[in-house]
């Protein structure tokens, strides 16, 4: 990953993602008990963030926001995530994911897709299908901050 970088010098220090990911209304969706894993590729499908919210034990890491919505907030931003939330819409079958992650991230300018995935829980519930993903339209969806310090992405 390290030439990568070095071969495209473009970074960005914020990433900003509004995500829709389909699932069943029979799905449970727990993130207090299950955790998320986050990962977001670049056009070259080489990962710029790839993180595990663990579960909760309440004190920390994820809130329950009444039965359908949970947010998750890490103020020292470890994981590169400082704050997600999860809002699931039963009568669409959607779950919308919204994440403010700051870091040093590899940008891109070759004019692909983004696209970030969803697992709610672990690899066990990855195969068994709880999770989603969204790719996001080049200079539609995804657009760089006049900085070229922020990437904001939204279907």
């Amino acid at each position: 990953m390290a030439k990568r970088l070095v071969d495209n010098p473009l970074r960005f220090a914020r990433l900003r993602l509004r995500a829709r990911a389909p699932i069943s209304p029979a799905q449970s969706l727990d993130p207090v008990a299950d955790g998320v894993r986050l990962l977001v590729l670049d056009p070259g499908g080489t990962p710029i963030l790839d993180a595990v919210l663990a579960p909760s034990d309440g004190s920390s890491g994820w809130r329950p926001r009444g039965s359908s919505r949970w947010t998750y907030v890490d103020r020292d931003g470890s994981s590169g995530i400082r704050h997600l939330t999860l809002d699931r819409r039963a009568d669409a079958g959607l779950v919308t994911v919204t994440v403010k992650a700051r870091g040093d991230f590899p940008g891109n300018e070759t004019g692909g897709a983004y696209r970030a995935i969803v697992v709610f829980g672990d690899q066990s519930a990855a195969a068994a299908g709880r999770c989603g993903e969204s790719d996001f339209a080049p200079l539609v969806d995804c657009r760089f901050a006049e900085s070229r310090r922020r990437l904001t992405c939204s279907p």
